[in-house]
């Protein structure tokens, strides 16, 4: 189970039927669920990214990200 699904599952098990939708706001990262959504800041797969490229990988990512969301 990653970071983003114990997320999910820990807010639908609060809910009830609502099973959210959770995106990682660092690296885009989310899992499918509904709306409103849970951001969360960073997940397993931007701590992976950090360890193993010294954060290149995950700044070029993230640059990525915001060149396609327009935050540039």
């Amino acid at each position: 189970m990653t970071f983003l699904e114990y997320i999910q599952k820990q807010q639908s098990d609060q809910y009830g039927l609502y099973v959210p939708q959770v995106i990682c706001d660092s690296c885009g990262n989310d899992t499918p669920g509904d709306d409103p959504a849970i951001h969360v800041q960073e997940c397993h797969l931007c701590e992976q990214l950090g360890e193993k490229n010294n954060d290149s990988r995950h700044n070029s990512i993230r640059n990525i990200r915001d060149i396609f969301l327009g935050n540039v």
